[in-house]
């Protein structure tokens, strides 16, 4: 397992925390960590908070997960009030549910992120160009740190 970069934010701990859980659920989903920290360094939400959305929903906590999906993340006995509290739940409903959209298209990392955000195409590609953008600046990063290659998921491995 490699180190991976923390980001500023007024928590450090939480950070350490997050950083710890993506690792975690990177693993049991099998996606690339530095994916899902690409994932949490443009949701920047914070434990504990939830922000409004201009369609009336609500974005909770570090990875920002929407309210919407509240009635699925229930059948497993799970709250938004859960979710936005927990940061290893919430780092591991992102997981989730970056898993079910790649493999609702197929293994394709790309379109799953992008789905990940919305399957309305145009916020899709935005979102998922954007992520891309995160993406690559942390490879670099972390060959840098490093000095080898990290699991691409520009190549779809991991």
């Amino acid at each position: 397992m490699f180190d991976l970069p923390v980001i500023y934010n007024e928590n450090p701990h939480q950070e350490q925390v997050i950083n710890q859980c993506i690792i975690e659920v990177a693993e049991a989903y099998k996606i690339d960590p530095l994916l899902l920290r690409a994932i949490r360094e443009h949701e920047r939400g914070d434990v504990g908070k939830k922000n409004p959305n201009t369609d009336g929903t609500w974005d909770h906590g570090p990875f920002q997960i929407n309210n919407v999906h509240g009635p699925d993340l229930e059948v497993f006995g799970i709250t938004m009030h859960q979710v936005m509290y927990d940061p290893c739940l919430n780092t591991a409903v992102a997981g989730w549910h970056l898993r079910n959209k790649i493999n609702e298209n197929d293994g394709n990392i790309w379109k799953g992120v992008a789905w990940y955000h919305s399957k309305t195409e145009h916020l899709g590609t935005i979102y998922q160009e954007h992520i891309m953008n995160k993406y690559r600046t942390l490879q670099q990063m972390q060959l840098k740190l490093n000095g080898r290659d990290t699991r691409l998921a520009d190549r779809g491995e991991y």
